[in-house]
């Protein structure tokens, strides 16, 4: 329970309690479980008071000094803390409930399980701060400070934190549904088992941020630097890359359905060993140089020497989905260029595949308008042949259509079972085995040569 003494002297007002304090430094201040609702305390020198569960609400607190003070379980709702100091202060359990935290210094405090929602945290500091399972519900935290915070399990649902700096950050199982996380900085931060659904990160810096197992379905990641960053067995589903900075990412093992990576930076990023693929929009690739047509149109055969070393940066499964052709005129034999009926293209390859040797297989047929999609996979003898269909921009599906027809075709293709010959380094054959369609989307990611 409270000190009498301290309770009576603290209802005199600051200025007589600031000058006790300054006679009295070594004071063990106890105020625990009192009721100070509404007073008027600001720049009020209350470090290393023992505050446990006082009413703190609808205080006015601005410049207050609460550092190293014990806060557990009190309540600072409606209050208004605007550059206060909660430097190393235990706040477990503290009610902030729309509170005024403006610019407040909370860094290295234990903030653990703390109550924020409906919060105004504009340009806060909660460096190295524990908020882990805080409740940042519908926050304003733009332009903070929660660099090396730990928010593992916190929620941060349509929270704003337009520009905040959360470098080295650990998040892990944190809820950032639809929160506002543009223009962030994130360097090396962790996110794993996160939710960021419908979250907006574009134009932020996360360069070197672990997304592994992280819900980004809807996420906007567009203009974003996620350099060398990794998304492995992320949920990615129609989540938007464009303009993305992905060099170095690592999607291995993800989740990639309906995702938008147009003019994305793909270079040297690990996007083999897919767990499931649909309507991925892919970036358009410059080729250096013209190819020939293969002899047979269908890029195998004597069609190994058109294979020339030009870059591909996105070499994944993705790129059967959906390919823009150039040329209809370098369609191959038998195919119907004018738009009278469907373009067929079929594609041998030996198992596993090199995914640049396919993209070269594929050269002079982009920017003609018209867009393959894929109907099927068929299992050879020791190849699988893909079948592509192409369509004239006016008989183009809508998004939904399209998106649609993926999911029924992956659906299809779940029940499929593959007799595939694998390869090995010495190029001899392994014994058949059949494959799940995982296994065989993994196969056609790893590289070797087309048939």
């Amino acid at each position: 329970m409270a000190n009498l003494g301290h309770l009576k002297l603290i209802r005199r007002g600051v200025k007589h309690w600031n000058q006790w304090r300054l006679r009295h430094p070594s004071a063990k201040i106890d105020l625990s479980q009192a009721n100070l609702k509404s007073l008027e305390l600001v720049n009020i020198n209350l470090s290393k008071a023992n505050l446990t569960g006082v009413d703190l609400s609808h205080c006015k607190l601005q410049g207050a000094d609460l550092s190293y003070a014990n806060c557990q379980h009190s309540n600072f709702q409606y209050s208004d803390l605007s550059q206060a100091k909660l430097c190393g202060a235990n706040v477990r359990q503290g009610n902030f409930t729309s509170a005024i935290l403006g610019q407040a210094d909370c860094s290295q405090a234990n903030l653990y399980s703390a109550n924020f929602a409906y919060a105004n945290c504009v340009r806060a500091y909660f460096v190295e701060a524990i908020l882990k399972q805080a409740n940042f519900q519908n926050a304003n935290l733009s332009s903070s400070l929660l660099t090396e915070a730990d928010c593992c399990e916190g929620n941060f649902l349509r929270a704003n934190l337009y520009k905040s700096d959360l470098s080295f950050i650990e998040a892990r199982f944190a809820n950032f549904n639809e929160a506002n996380l543009h223009k962030i900085i994130c360097i090396e931060g962790d996110f794993s088992g996160a939710n960021l659904s419908w979250a907006n990160l574009s134009y932020s810096n996360c360069a070197h941020t672990n997304f592994t197992r992280a819900s980004l379905d809807s996420a906007n990641l567009g203009c974003g630097y996620f350099e060398s960053s990794s998304f492995r067995k992320a949920y990615l589903v129609d989540t938007d890359f464009t303009q993305a900075k992905l060099k170095k990412a690592d999607f291995e093992a993800a989740t990639l359905m309906g995702g938008n990576f147009r003019d994305a930076d793909l270079q040297d990023a690990i996007i083999s060993s897919l767990s499931s693929v649909s309507q991925i929009l892919v970036p358009e690739v410059t080729w250096p140089q013209p190819l020939e047509a293969s002899p047979d149109g269908l890029g195998n055969g004597s069609g190994q020497q058109l294979l020339p070393p030009v870059p591909f940066s996105s070499a994944s499964v993705a790129d059967l989905l959906m390919v823009s052709v150039s040329n209809p005129s370098d369609l191959p034999p038998g195919s119907h260029a004018n738009g009278s009926s469907p373009v067929l293209l079929g594609i041998e390859l030996t198992v596993p595949i090199d995914w640049l040797a396919l993209a070269g297989s594929i050269h002079g047929l982009r920017q003609s308008g018209k867009i393959f999609h894929l109907v099927s996979l068929e299992a050879l003898s020791s190849s699988i042949l893909v079948r592509l269909q192409a369509q004239e921009p006016s008989h183009l599906p809508n998004q939904a259509e399209v998106r649609s027809q993926y999911l029924a075709l992956c659906q299809t293709l779940q029940q499929v079972r593959c007799d595939v010959t694998g390869m090995d380094k010495q190029g001899s054959s392994t014994p058949a085995q059949l494959l799940p369609l995982d296994q065989l989307l993994a196969l056609l990611a790893s590289p070797l040569r087309l048939s």
